[in-house]
């Protein structure tokens, strides 16, 4: 079930969301990553996404590289979603015995790119 907006004003760059089962504390995610937010909680082997950190591009000045930026810590994952104007942290959580090359493609078929 994907995620949906509630409306409540988080500016230019982000988005707030209703809760659900499988989000943490925090429900405010960048625009940009809302559909990996909704591909991470379709899954069945996640656990739990927790929506960290937002930083927004100061200045004027665009940030280069944009996509996502995974590492695998046991079985978490940690996610940097980068757009030109906001970047998030994301940690997911996932069973053991995940298979993080298939989510990878996945991530990549949804238009994602790796940074």
């Amino acid at each position: 079930m994907p995620l949906e907006l509630d409306g409540l004003p988080r500016g230019r760059h982000a988005l707030h969301v209703y809760p659900h089962g499988k989000l943490g504390r925090h429900m405010t995610l960048i625009n940009e990553a809302l559909p990996l937010v909704n591909l991470l909680i379709d899954r069945k082997d996640v656990r739990e996404v927790d929506l960290g950190r937002i930083v927004v591009a100061k200045g004027g000045c665009d940030w280069q590289s944009v996509g996502v930026r995974c590492v695998q810590t046991g079985r978490k994952l940690q996610l940097t979603c980068i757009d030109p104007k906001a970047m998030q942290f994301i940690t997911a959580t996932f069973v053991v015995g995940v298979d993080l090359q298939t989510l990878s493609e996945e991530i990549q078929r949804q238009g994602f790119n790796y940074v």
